[in-house]
């Protein structure tokens, strides 16, 4: 590592920018990374962006039987259809067995647009990247069009024909040598199949496995409790929050995109905001809006809960039935000065909270640490206030998938017949399960599956699955509501779901999932009337667990190794998790995904080891070195990133990279397309889970650059000189004590002259004055407003070269910046969209008029008068305008939109854009609009019915989908508009107003409330 002598206390956006070397000053200061000239015409960049350009659209590809009569007008129009006009419809997505309730946009026919559904008790409304990126899938070229047998094409009809006799002589031996495979799975209906189809087949064996799960919290509740249950949480409800190592705002956690919601309704000044201590072993999205954080390796917070419940128990007067404390641990980290000033400070703010506070433990913690988060919660008085429980849904799950999954491993010889229900076992499987060799020994292999994959590969047959946008089925959410699931267009290469399989193998001739739903819940949707009412809600009315008081019982005492006390061990702590863009390796093949930022490493179409800062400066590391990462005898070769705020002697990998058979986007063997990113599944142990001791780093050098887009912009009024020094201006935040003494302290940052301009005021705008609001105090950095305004805009990917090189379109992004010493960082996030300046600077240089203001104040873009000269960008203090190199779109509106081609896929490839804003070709300057074609609809909307349009009626995809109401959008010139009202509030300020721009998006610094003893 370079010296950081010259560190200043300030805002950071990288390492390389608070180290500001000569060569990171030249980069900045060149528009794009590397300029066009500079790349060949016939260099591997510019093939592989071929390669993306024809994939990662959500293009589906040749085969496709999609009717022609499909596609033209029809003669009798549907009831309730009109032609152009958009229609949502309620469905539910299951990942990990927990539904999300899901609004989709359909036109004509076919959906293009994903949003949370506002009553679905698991969303609210809100939506992740995975929910929004998932019509993409729909729409993949790649995925599977065709049945195959030993790799042959085949068709249903064959394979019906052998299920009919190879089952039926299963049947007839009871099921001996048949194994069923199965993702993890909530649904009612094939709860009850599974029932069936066990009954059919005695002798039958069912493994569910779902990497990534762990029983922790099915434990912990156990061991707290004597029984399962559900935890949820209320942070609406509490003022004082601790998280054990738990990002409980992400969607990866249960019920994640609700409690962000609630927890971010706690983060606002202007009513009782709550005080939220992290203590975790990475930088996550909840410990970034932590008013103390603790960085700590993962297997200390075993001690850490026990010296907890040591010190609350006393003071909380616990009933002598509940047993005794543990005893506090003798461990020399708790008894270090900070870390001790941290935990007493947090215990007296615990204590001198009952009722309002709440413990959080993550789902990588073992279950002794659940436990005892359950036992403080009750201590605190914090059940049924904002800790409940419900009942499990799911009595009978054992949880232990990485047990169950080598089990099966261990005892393939006695399997002749395998059935795998979805995932991709053959790839996603602990380094130590040889699960692809054990697969090629199996006589009769059957694979269902979105795409032909690894494991497909290795089958006798692969069945093509049906998309859950194409199918019938249900789920049920963290409180056990049962959400229904319908399909918004026929399958597109005729696949079916896992329910219409185990209907056809229990020998229904023509399975029907509708007809299977229905049949589930013919008890609680006794008619036609609530059946379709619980199609058109999606979700049953009357399914939610049960509210319990479940009585804690005495903890034993949790033993404790010398790792977990803090001693000195060989190597470091590895975590393996699930990556928050392609989860588990089931949406590799997604551009959108692949191309979206991560938020903390700011890396695209890559995995990387996140390293701490002790880590880097011994074995000298920096951003995008490459190195040898080894634990347990396995090695992967991954590029390294720093990771300022990490524990010390923390290494952190994500899952879902290094496929082989993901497709054109995320690596094709077959295709000769290199994988993206290495495969961390080698790492992962059947017997140690996913996090790991000893492991090691090797410095290897060099490497490809990067696609890192944190430093590609740099905002700054007078250049890149004293950009350190002006970072505060950009991002404002201040303590709860400072606001409530000076509420203006935001505004008063900067102080400038009177505002002159060469040209006229701007107009007033007496009609519509459309403006946005951002609170830096709610955004969690989760990303799912750039996917919403990627699938909104009908935004190109461009691929892992062009990032790297500067060209990447998003029309929104999020910065992350950093402050304070990098080994304890403090981390903030804004997002920066066009400002939609009134005295636009863009608009002052253009010399075609191609951008100019409507009469209502937006920034508009007229692409066909555009010529590219880029000035606008180069002029744009914010960076937020793009310029289009390339015709991203070439097969589907041709060399130039007046010349169509005729490729006879274009009809479907077509079928992701949104038909309401523009398909952009090459040589144009895009940006953000404010979703200007919702507001039109709108408009019209409300003109044909004679009224005034509604406050919160319009509103932008990055706000419809934005899980913590971070961004809101309205009408400047209505008073009582929640956006006009936002815009006055004390705290609201321009960026870089002294500019005299006049943006219309403001933003609400960003205020704490921290311990006076810590501060």
């Amino acid at each position: 590592m370079s010296s950081l002598k010259k560190f200043k206390p300030l805002y950071w956006r990288s390492l390389a920018e608070l180290e500001n070397t000569p060569e990171f000053r030249e980069f900045v200061e060149r528009e794009f990374a590397t300029p066009l000239e500079q790349v060949p015409p016939n260099s591997p960049q510019r093939r592989r962006f071929l390669q993306i350009m024809g994939a990662s659209l959500g293009l589906a590809g040749a085969g496709c039987r999609w009717h022609e009569d499909k596609l033209v007008p029809l003669t009798r129009r549907p009831d309730g259809m009109t032609p152009g006009v958009p229609k949502k419809y309620a469905t539910s997505m299951e990942i990990d067995g927990q539904a999300v309730g899901l609004h989709v946009t359909s036109y004509d026919g076919r959906p293009i647009k994903v949003d949370g559904n506002p009553r679905h008790p698991d969303a609210l409304g809100a939506c992740s990247v995975l929910q929004q990126a998932s019509v993409l899938g729909l729409y993949d070229p790649d995925r599977s069009d065709t049945v195959k047998r030993g790799g042959k094409a085949s068709s249903w009809d064959e394979f019906s024909k052998f299920a009919k006799e190879h089952f039926g002589a299963l049947r007839g031996k009871g099921g001996a040598g048949l194994h069923v495979l199965s993702e993890r799975s909530s649904s009612p209906t094939l709860a009850d199949l599974r029932t069936r189809f066990l009954q059919a087949f005695p002798q039958a064996k069912w493994t569910t496995y779902e990497p990534g799960h762990t029983s922790a919290l099915r434990k912990g509740s156990e061991l707290a409790f004597g029984k399962a249950y559900r935890t949820l949480y209320d942070f609406s409800r509490a003022r004082v929050i601790v998280s054990l190592d738990a990002d409980f705002v992400s969607h990866l956690f249960p019920r994640g995109l609700a409690n962000a919601r609630t927890f971010s309704r706690t983060r606002t000044p202007d009513r009782e905001m709550s005080r939220f201590y992290a203590i975790e072993s990475t930088y996550t999205h909840a410990g970034a809006h932590a008013d103390h954080r603790l960085p700590l390796p993962p297997r200390q917070i075993k001690a850490l809960a026990a010296y907890l419940d040591a010190a609350i128990t006393p003071q909380a007067k616990a009933l002598p039935e509940l047993g005794a404390a543990q005893p506090s641990p003798d461990a020399a980290f708790l008894k270090d000065p900070k870390t001790k000033k941290f935990l007493d400070a947090m215990v007296k703010d615990l204590v001198g909270s009952v009722g309002r506070s709440l413990i959080v433990a993550g789902p990588e913690q073992p279950a002794e640490v659940h436990a005892i988060a359950h036992r403080l919660n009750a201590l605190l008085g914090n059940v049924a206030r904002t800790v409940l429980y419900v009942e499990d849904p799911m009595p009978d799950d054992a949880g232990e998938d990485l047990a169950a999954i080598k089990a099966l491993v261990a005892g393939a010889d006695s399997v002749d017949t395998l059935l795998i229900l979805g995932g991709n076992p053959a790839y996603a499987t602990p380094g130590d399960v040889p699960f692809g060799a054990a697969l090629a020994k199996i006589k009769n292999s059957i694979h269902l599956s979105l795409y032909e994959d690894e494991t497909s590969s290795s089958s006798s047959w692969h069945l093509p699955a049906a998309h859950y946008l194409e199918s019938w089925g249900d789920s049920r959410g963290m409180d056990g509501v049962v959400s229904i699931q319908q399909p918004l267009i026929a399958p597109l290469h005729g696949g079916r779901s896992a329910l219409e399989l185990l209907d056809l193998l229990l020998g229904n001739d023509k399975p029907d999932g509708f007809e299977l739903v229905k049949r589930t819940h013919q008890q609680t949707l006794p008619d036609e009337r609530a059946l379709r009412r619980a199609i058109h809600e999606s979700m049953v009315i009357g399914t939610t667990g049960q509210r319990v008081m479940p009585k804690l019982q005495e903890l034993p005492k949790v033993a404790l190794s010398e790792a977990e006390l803090g001693a000195k061990s060989n190597g470091y702590e590895l975590i393996v998790a699930l990556d928050p863009k392609v989860h588990d390796g089931r949406f590799t093949n997604n551009g959108w995904l692949q191309e979206l930022p991560g938020m903390f490493s700011k890396l695209a179409w890559d995995n990387c080891v996140l390293v701490p800062m002790d880590v880097a400066k011994e074995q000298n590391l920096e951003d995008g070195v490459l190195v040898d990462l080894s634990v347990g005898g396995k090695t992967i070769r991954l590029p390294a990133v720093v990771a300022p705020g990490q524990a010390p002697g923390v290494l952190k990998v994500t899952l879902g990279y290094g496929r082989t058979h993901a497709g054109h986007v995320g690596g094709l063997k077959s295709a000769e397309i290199e994988p993206v990113g290495a495969n961390a599944y080698l790492l992962v142990s059947s017997e140690d889970g996913y996090l790991r001791s000893g492991a090691t780093i090797q410095k290897i050098g060099g490497g490809p650059r990067l696609a890192m887009v944190q430093d590609l912009y740099a905002i700054d009024p007078i250049g890149h000189e004293g950009t350190a020094e002006r970072l505060h201006q950009i991002v404002r935040e201040g303590t709860l004590e400072e606001y409530r003494e000076k509420p203006e302290f935001a505004k008063e940052r900067v102080h400038s002259p009177p505002l002159l301009s060469m040209w006229k005021p701007p107009t007033p705008y007496e009609g519509h004055k459309w403006g946005m609001a951002v609170d830096l105090g709610k955004c969690i950095g989760c990303n799912a407003c750039v996917t919403a305004c990627q699938a909104e805009n009908n935004i190109p990917v461009t691929g892992r070269e062009p990032v790297s090189m500067g060209r990447e379109m998003f029309w929104l992004r999020i910065d992350r910046y950093y402050k304070g010493e990098p080994e304890d960082a403090e981390v903030s996030f804004q997002p920066m969209p066009c400002q939609q300046c009134e005295n636009a600077p863009c608009e002052q240089v253009c010399p075609v008029g191609a951008t100019m203001h409507s009469k209502e104040g937006l920034n508009d873009m007229v692409y066909n008068r555009c010529i590219g000269t880029r000035y606008c960008s180069n002029n744009c203090p914010y960076k937020v305008r793009h310029f289009n190199y390339f015709n991203y779109n070439l097969d589907v509106i041709g060399i130039t939109p007046y010349t169509p081609t005729e490729d006879p896929k274009m009809k479907i490839k077509s079928m992701v854009f949104n038909p309401e804003v523009t398909v952009r070709s090459r040589g144009v300057m895009e940006k953000c609009t404010f979703c200007v074609q919702r507001i039109q609809n709108v408009k019209i909307k409300a003109k044909n019915e004679g009224r005034p349009i509604a406050d919160q009626e319009i509103r932008t995809a990055c706000q419809d989908t934005c899980p913590t109401e971070a961004i809101v959008f309205g009408d400047l010139n209505d008073p009582k508009s929640l956006v006009a009202r936002l815009h006055k509030q004390p705290r609201a300020y321009e960026l870089l107003g002294e500019l005299n721009n006049r943006p219309r998006v403001q933003y609400l610094a960003r205020i704490k409330n921290p311990n006076p003893e810590l501060a």
